[in-house]
């Protein structure tokens, strides 16, 4: 299993993506290539009564086990490595999320995009936390 395979993976916890499962997995592959798509239900704690975990939390999140990449990568130690993904987002600055963040489209902009922001800094600010609670998601 590839490396993209556990970075999607851990992109889909981050952005709290739970519709790439494994009966729907909004992904399109060619050769060792993996292309995501879909990511309209990405950001679900926007729609949800809060379970008090903070962002970087995962043990709720028994959705994880359905995605697409869960038993591929499940209990695979080389295939978990996540390290650059993580260490990417630990070095993403304020002002850069601060541009994608403006980049949205005003077609697709939504009242709640500061609460994404929020979300995504918390994250980044905890990113060690967030690669432990990815790997033991996979165990």
């Amino acid at each position: 299993m590839s490396m993209a395979a556990s970075s999607i993976f851990a992109f889909d916890a981050l952005i709290a993506n739970d519709d790439r499962r494994y009966n729907n997995p909004n992904v399109l592959v060619r050769g060792d290539d993996i292309f995501v798509i879909d990511h309209e239900a990405a950001f679900a704690f926007l729609y949800l009564v809060s379970t008090g975990e903070a962002p970087w939390e995962l043990r709720r999140r028994s959705s994880l086990r359905d995605h697409v990449f869960y038993h591929p990568l499940r209990n695979r130690t080389d295939a978990t490595d996540v390290h650059l993904f993580i260490a990417r987002l630990a070095q993403l600055g304020d002002a850069e999320l601060e541009e994608i963040i403006q980049q949205v489209p005003d077609e697709w902009s939504h009242s709640k995009l500061g609460r994404i922001s929020d979300h995504l800094q918390s994250v980044r600010d905890h990113a060690a936390e967030f690669q432990l609670q990815v790997l033991g998601a996979l165990v």
